[in-house]
């Protein structure tokens, strides 16, 4: 679902942009964010902009409607961050470091981890818009 930025007419920023357009991430589309396991600098950079677009999609609607479920936007937002903290400590720490599967097997479990937080995160948005 794409906004235009006709949809934001009357806000400054849609004024000196038109071109703004503003994506609501699916699960397939995160798929196609998080990259096979390179190495642990890409996981880190993928990890910070799930985080990221978990914030400002809970952070736009909070612009968009401050009047309604502003509490569960704030404890989205937390969760997120919550979710950054623990996820780069285990990246930082890996388990059985002598072992390379074990280490392997860690980095794909924080990846599926990533991914269906993320999806619940960006779930719980769209149901408040609803």
């Amino acid at each position: 679902m794409i906004f235009q930025a006709n949809f934001f007419k009357g806000f400054g920023f849609a004024r000196r942009n038109p071109n703004i357009k503003i994506k609501v991430l699916t699960l397939i589309s995160l798929v196609k964010i998080v990259r096979s396991m390179a190495n642990i600098r890409n996981l880190k950079k993928d990890i910070a902009y799930l985080t990221d677009e978990i914030i400002t999609d809970a952070q736009l609607y909070k612009y968009m409607n401050p009047d309604k479920n502003v509490e569960l936007a704030d404890s989205i937002i937390i969760e997120a961050v919550d979710m950054c903290n623990q996820l780069c400590s285990r990246v930082n720490n890996p388990d059985g470091k002598d072992n390379p599967k074990l280490v392997k097997q860690h980095y794909k479990a924080i990846q599926k981890d990533l991914l269906e937080k993320s999806h619940e995160l960006f779930d719980r948005i769209s149901k408040l818009n609803k």
